[in-house]
């Protein structure tokens, strides 16, 4: 006993502050860029694994479940709490987040206001269900996030897709992005 710590406490301080060093890549971050814009999903999440400090260092959340809304959060009820592995996160249109998203599954929009704030920070998507409420998308956004291919349930409910001359996006451009859908509403 040294104190009032045990040697025992002392290695654990110790091996924790060894084990909070960043670790360096080799790559620049414009190549981590590249390599993280072009990877799948599974490839993600071996990549999690298997380098524990790439959230620290690239800044990127991966997100099961996304839910944007429209209400105001108050910070004192509901803490905007954010974590490099998260399941579930609720956003307002009005949060503001500095790290880059990447939605695995699922991605719910429910809102009118203008996502200026989030979607811009979305740079990656596999997603399985895309629901939008009331929500007018860009074709780029769309292509954002329909960029993984494997979309089984879209759904647009009083929303619309255009292109950025406010042309309405036609019904095969939105499948054609869409191949392995089972239900579109």
């Amino acid at each position: 006993m040294i104190g009032k710590f045990s040697l025992k406490m002392l290695c654990k301080f110790f091996t924790a502050i060894k084990m909070s060093a960043t670790q360096g890549f080799t790559f620049p971050l414009n190549v981590w860029d590249n390599i993280v814009k072009n990877l799948d999903y599974d490839s993600w999440i071996n990549l999690m694994y298997t380098c524990k400090f790439f959230y620290y260092d690239y800044g990127m959340i991966s997100v099961k479940k996304l839910d944007i809304f429209q209400f105001i959060r108050k910070p004192e009820d509901d803490p905007l709490i954010i974590t490099p592995w998260m399941d579930n996160l609720l956003l307002t249109t009005k949060d503001k987040i500095i790290q880059k998203i990447f939605v695995r599954e699922k991605l719910y929009i429910r809102t009118q206001y203008p996502l200026t704030n989030i979607l811009p920070k979305i740079i990656k998507c596999n997603l399985i269900v895309l629901k939008i409420d009331f929500y007018n998308l860009t074709w780029n956004e769309y292509s954002l996030l329909t960029e993984g291919g494997g979309i089984k349930h879209l759904s647009l409910d009083g929303s619309e897709i255009q292109y950025s001359n406010n042309d309405r996006v036609l019904l095969e451009d939105i499948m054609s992005r869409i191949p392995n859908a089972e239900y579109i509403s």
